[in-house]
Formats: C-alpha cells, structure tokens, sequence
C-alpha cells in the first residue's frame, strides 16, 4: 500500500499536525508501508524538495508556504511528480489543510482520509469561511469527499456525525512523542507552570489575573511562564504581572527543553477558553509526564481528565477557580502523586502508537 500523508502548518516548526504527521508516517514505514510525506515543516529552502529520512519520502515545501495563495502555487508544482506515484491513500492532518488535499486530489485521484482536529474550532465549519480561497474550498464540502474522517475522541466525532455519515467518523488517539513517555518523575523544584501560547484563547489573561489571587494566600509560591508564540497586545500586560509578582519568564521552548521544564513543576496550568474540540496536545503531554494539572472544562478535556480523577478542571476565564485548584494541589503532595500517576498510566494506554497505528492501518484497508 502506498501512502501519502500530508500536513500544514501556519508555524512551520514542527509542532502540531505536522509533528504527529511525520510520527505516524516513521511509524508507518517501519511497518513496511510506502509512505510519503508532504509538508511545509521539513524544510527551510525557497523550493520544494524531496529527499529520505527514516525510510519516510519526504516532498517538503517552502515553510513560506504558510500563505494560503503561495501554498496553492506550490502544490501546482509537484502535483504532477506526485500524480506520477500512484498512491492508494491520501491521508491529511489537520481541519485547515483539508481544502488543499481536495484541490490536490483533483489530480491524484486517490482515497481520502482526514484526521480533524479542534485546533481551528470546528463550529466554523459550517460557515462560509473563504481563507482567500474559491468557494468551492469550503471545509464541509472537503470534508464530505473523504473516505474516513479521523478525530481524538467522542465530543467531537459526534459533532462531526452530524453532519457525515457516522459509519465514516473513526476515533483513534494517535501517539505522542517517545520523549514524554520515557520521562522519569524529577524533583519537584518549583510550583507553578503556564506553557504554550500566549493568548487569550490560551487563558493566559485568567492564569495572570490568578497570581495575585494564590499569592494572596501563600506568599511562597512560584511561578514559571514559558511562551511559544505571543499575542503582542498580551506581552506588555505579562511583562508587567512577572514584574510586579516575580514570575519567571523562559524564552520560547523547544520540544526538548518544555519536557525539561514542565518535570519539575508541582502543579502545570492551563486554562483554555476557546472549545478547541479536541483535547490539546500540551494537555496531553503534562498528563504523560504525570504532573498535577489544572485545566478547564470544555470539549474534549474531561474525557482525558474524568470527574478530577486524572487533573482537576474548573470553569473556563474563572480566576478563583483556577487559584482554588492550584492552592488545592500546592498544598497536598498526595493528591498531586496520585493524580499524576493515573494520568500517566491513562495516556500511555490511550495514546499508544502500536495499538493506534493499527486502527488506522484498518481504516486504510477498509476503504
């Protein structure tokens, strides 16, 4: 079987679609599958490129590509190299990049799956959102040529059921990054970590406006901020709580250096505001990494959490919520371990490549 995955990213460095796209496409080709990968996130050239790393054939485009418009003129540039391949699959990551796999698979002509997530809310689905593109891009009509439509988890398959035939809508967790797993549980050397995004969909503001609230009641506790991309209009307001309150701010982190940072917190908040659908990938990291978490409950997030049987979650933009929750667990070591190590336990069984490469492989063969 010959497969073609593809990603895209609006931030090329390789984080969300893109990093579980080329997971699944080493874990693929170690089964013996054909695999190529296309993406804007493997490359740094002003052209497209091809080359072979980990028997994955990666077709990497130019990480400026991030423009809509610039990434069709790309794709117009390797389809007929692609068409020539000859795939049996065509597999594609991510709610946004699913008009271009429509517009690419005009040519190719292959079977379509998608693996949607909540990073772009799916409610906007079902407008008539354009991104600079024809109409005829339109996310549902993209989305009802697939084949197999794949998501993480019951929230949002059954809103997607609504609009597609439910027998096409597949829950698989996928896997997540052998680094978060092999982590050993460190010294816990500091309190409290927000890590991520620095926006307000992020609830950077609610995690800002809890500091002063915690430390109302404990003077003692520290805090770590570790931003990824910043809204600008936040970064003034951030500056001016670490200023005033002492919060330690870290300069953008790597995949390697979160996983080092975010071990030794007692307690890692976040406090997402937006429905992203889909529990996010950094909530499920700090799960693997068997850390008391405090987060908010909308979409996804409390199948992964439960009844605060894994993490504790409060109601989303609720400050005294979020500093209840946090004093909760600053104050009971106990109660930290235990619903670290059940979350660690429950993503290393939800989020298990071997099991869930096996799911999908069957979607595959079932179309």
């Amino acid at each position: 079987m010959k497969i073609l995955i593809f990603a895209f990213d609006a931030d090329p460095p390789v984080f969300g679609n893109s990093k579980m796209a080329w997971l699944l496409s080493k874990k693929l080709a170690s089964k013996g599958f054909q695999v190529h990968l296309l993406t804007n996130s493997q490359s740094r050239s002003s052209a497209w490129t091809f080359k072979k790393k980990d028997e994955v054939n990666i077709v990497a485009l130019p990480p400026s590509s991030k423009n809509p418009l610039k990434f069709i003129h790309h794709l117009q540039n390797v389809k007929r190299f692609l068409g020539s391949l000859k795939f049996d699959i065509l597999h594609c990551h991510g709610l946004f990049s699913t008009p271009f796999m429509a517009h690419l698979n005009k040519q190719l002509k292959t079977s379509l799956v998608c693996t949607v997530n909540g990073v772009w809310p799916v409610i906007k689905l079902f407008s008539n959102i354009r991104m600079g593109l024809p109409d005829t891009f339109k996310f549902k009509f993209c989305l009802s040529k697939a084949k197999a439509i794949i998501c993480s988890n019951n929230f949002l398959a059954k809103i997607l059921a609504k609009s597609f035939s439910s027998a096409n809508v597949s829950i698989v967790h996928y896997g997540l990054d052998e680094q978060w797993l092999k982590t050993t549980l460190p010294t816990e050397n500091y309190d409290v970590l927000f890590f991520g995004d620095g926006t307000r969909e992020r609830g950077l503001c609610t995690f800002l406006e809890s500091i002063p609230k915690i430390l109302s009641k404990r003077k003692d506790v520290s805090f770590t901020i570790a931003i990824r991309h910043w809204d600008p209009n936040l970064r003034a307001i951030t500056l001016r709580v670490a200023n005033r309150h002492s919060v330690r701010l870290l300069k953008p982190p790597t995949t390697y250096n979160i996983i080092k940072i975010a071990s030794h917190a007692k307690v890692i908040c976040l406090p997402f505001e937006v429905n992203s659908m889909e529990p996010p990938l950094s909530l499920v990291e700090s799960l693997a990494l068997g850390k008391a978490v405090v987060s908010t409950d909308i979409g996804g997030n409390k199948e992964l959490i439960g009844d605060d049987e894994r993490g504790l979650l409060v109601r989303p933009g609720n400050a005294e919520d979020i500093a209840s929750a946090i004093l909760l667990l600053l104050s009971d070591e106990s109660l930290r371990r235990s619903l670290g190590v059940k979350a660690r336990e429950f993503i290393m069984h939800l989020y298990n490549w071997e099991i869930n490469v096996k799911k999908i492989v069957s979607i595959y063969q079932g179309i």
